[in-house]
């Protein structure tokens, strides 16, 4: 499970965030450049909470594109040298100008400041949903070194065959333990961005937060849909 770039993609369309409908190559009416691209990859629904809270259409496509610019790994966008309230101003504002779509103050002020509940939900619904296959892995890689070390220790018995097996259950720990490891290095070179940014935000890094519980309830849900 690994997302395209959304951030470039929408970078390089920003002016259609406009768009709440659209024709496609066959004629037919659509939804507008973003909920297109969205359902594409079926994650469209991650936003859905903001597009029934928000009155304004192009207000809540704002929104959605903010999350995604401001809270993907691979966004260009994040600058984690600057101070983390003024990059997510300055990506909110470089979204408003370049779209074109004026929003309220107080919607702006509520966007940086992390004020707005249903936005702040699905930020950590998005963040959870760029968690790969990987995660998986290293949780199941960890439950099976546990069943080792627990199965190696299991009897006193010092007979030949369980002293064999014993070493056995212990060398699958020592090399899973090294696959563990090499996971965990990966995940820290390709999250290290959006480490950062849940950092300079109090919150855990993705690279650490091996809890899969909301990551599979989304895959769950994006089964149900299909």
């Amino acid at each position: 499970m690994r997302h395209p770039n959304f951030s470039s993609v929408i970078v390089r369309n920003i002016a259609r965030l406009k768009e709440t409908a659209s024709i496609d190559e066959n004629g037919e009416l659509t939804e507008g450049f973003l909920m297109t691209l969205l359902k594409e990859y079926n994650i469209h629904h991650i936003f859905d909470p903001i597009l029934k809270d928000q009155q304004d259409r192009r207000t809540a496509y704002v929104m959605i594109a903010f999350i995604i610019l401001a809270y993907s790994y691979n966004s260009t966008w994040i600058n984690i040298d600057k101070d983390r309230y003024i990059n997510k101003k300055e990506i909110l504002s470089s979204i408003i100008r370049d779209s074109g779509i004026d929003i309220p103050d107080d919607t702006f002020d509520a966007i940086v400041g992390n004020q707005n509940m249903i936005l702040c939900e699905c930020i950590n619904i998005f963040v959870e949903s760029q968690k790969d296959n990987d995660f998986a892995t290293l949780i199941s890689l960890s439950e099976h070194i546990s069943f080792c070390r627990s199965m190696a220790h299991k009897t006193i018995d010092v007979s030949d065959k369980n002293l064999v097996d014993r070493g056995r259950y212990l060398n699958d720990a020592e090399q899973l333990g090294e696959k563990v490891k090499k996971i965990k290095s990966e995940l820290e070179s390709k999250y290290q961005i959006l480490d950062e940014v849940m950092r300079k935000e109090n919150r855990t890094p993705i690279s650490k937060d091996v809890d899969l519980t909301v990551w599979e309830n989304l895959l769950r849900h994006k089964k149900s849909l299909t």
